[in-house]
């Protein structure tokens, strides 16, 4: 594990680039073994959504979907039978002790619950 702090370090930066959403200006960056800067868009975003799941600071769930919904996002992308994508979700959301909200928006869940969809959404993948 390793924590990263200062105001203006470049934290969001080093993050997004990790992430495959911005390049580096300087430097290369590799991940298994290939140089990122030199993929195209699409297989940036094959790579973000195979090798990476995001939690954003303000969890960024969707209003209209409940809890389930939310989770199954990232697999809606994927390749994955409606089976294997419900087993995920109902054991992602069981781990993060959350099963209980599953069938709640967004709006009728305290902030610490929105964590914790937003991070078995990062995870379910």
């Amino acid at each position: 594990m390793v924590g990263i702090m200062g105001i203006g370090s470049g934290k969001s930066t080093l993050l997004n680039i990790i992430g495959c959403i911005d390049r580096p200006t300087l430097g290369s960056y590799y991940l298994n073994g290939k140089d990122v800067s030199r993929m195209n868009q699409v297989t940036l975003a094959r790579l973000r959504n195979s090798c990476f799941g995001f939690v954003v600071q303000q969890f960024a769930l969707i209003d209209d979907y409940n809890t389930y919904q939310n989770v199954k996002v990232p697999l809606d992308y994927t390749r994955i039978s409606r089976r294997e994508k419900k087993k995920r979700i109902e054991e992602m959301i069981c781990r993060l002790g959350i099963e209980d909200k599953k069938n709640k928006l967004p709006s009728e869940l305290s902030g610490g619950q929105s964590q914790r969809v937003a991070i078995a959404r990062a995870l379910v993948k």
